[in-house]
């Protein structure tokens, strides 16, 4: 869904995870993990179980939780959407099984409480790049997994107020190989200047083309009914799904990996 904030998916973690935890102080510990598991089941059981970082998580009751979810039989943990870091610290000292399961319980999970002060500083300064940076401290958490988890929070009053958040460009490699085709230039690469103002030229072509339609409304409150104006962070996924059907167009992949029958949520 081009629209990040009325994804599926974004919902059922916005109001079974975030939004429940809005007054939590380390809300920003739980956007992270949030988007690391990105399975709302899995989630709505580690809520169930407690896990809200007001207090020390327990890794051995996290731990036996992922344990009693492979045992029931469901066929993931977490989803395949993102790509996750689960390489152990080398003197990490309980690895477990080296499992993700392992990894999510006894490494992510207590790294994120130690580093608590620090995310919720992050968090404080109100901005979104800020943010970010702060998140990426985290262990395995690279840019563009912290620039996730910092999104679900612009969608609250915790972050909504981010006057950056247009103007921050974290692009991963669909993002990238998108704006590639879009502009032909296949030298761009994040972090550069080319890419950034790439991106700003995309997200101010793209809105201006929107708001020739009839059905443009300025208002985002009017998301699910008409086309609004697009944030970063949605520019980002149009271009990552740009990406896809551009690689199938070309004949670089046979098909896409997901099917889109183009159904919003209800």
């Amino acid at each position: 869904n081009v629209y990040r904030s009325i994804d599926k998916v974004t919902i059922q973690i916005m109001e079974g995870w975030i939004e429940p935890n809005l007054t939590t102080k380390h809300i920003a510990c739980l956007a992270i993990l949030g988007r690391v598991i990105n399975k709302p089941t899995t989630l709505n059981k580690l809520r169930e179980l407690g896990v809200d970082f007001q207090s020390k998580p327990s890794s051995a009751k996290i731990l036996r939780l992922f344990e009693d979810i492979k045992a029931a039989g469901e066929d993931r943990l977490l989803t395949g959407a993102y790509i996750i870091n689960t390489i152990f610290p080398k003197d990490h000292p309980n690895k477990g099984d080296g499992s993700k399961a392992a990894y999510i319980a006894n490494c992510l999970i207590p790294d994120l409480w130690e580093k608590r002060n620090i995310l919720c500083a992050g968090l404080d300064t109100g901005s979104f790049s800020e943010t970010i940076e702060a998140m990426k401290k985290a262990q395995g958490i690279g840019t563009f997994m912290a620039n996730q988890a910092a999104v679900d929070l612009t969608y609250t009053s915790v972050l909504g107020k981010a006057k950056d958040i247009d103007t921050t460009w974290n692009p991963g490699p669909g993002t990238t190989k998108g704006i590639r085709w879009i502009t032909g230039d296949d030298s761009l690469h994040a972090g550069q200047d080319a890419m950034n103002e790439a991106l700003t030229k995309y997200r101010e072509d793209l809105n201006n083309a929107l708001s020739s339609f009839k059905e443009f409304n300025p208002s985002p409150k009017k998301m699910r009914t008409h086309l609004v104006p697009l944030s970063g962070p949605d520019c980002s996924n149009s271009l990552c799904e740009i990406s896809k059907f551009t690689a199938v167009a070309l004949g670089e992949r046979e098909r896409t990996k997901q099917r889109y029958p183009g159904q919003g949520p209800t």
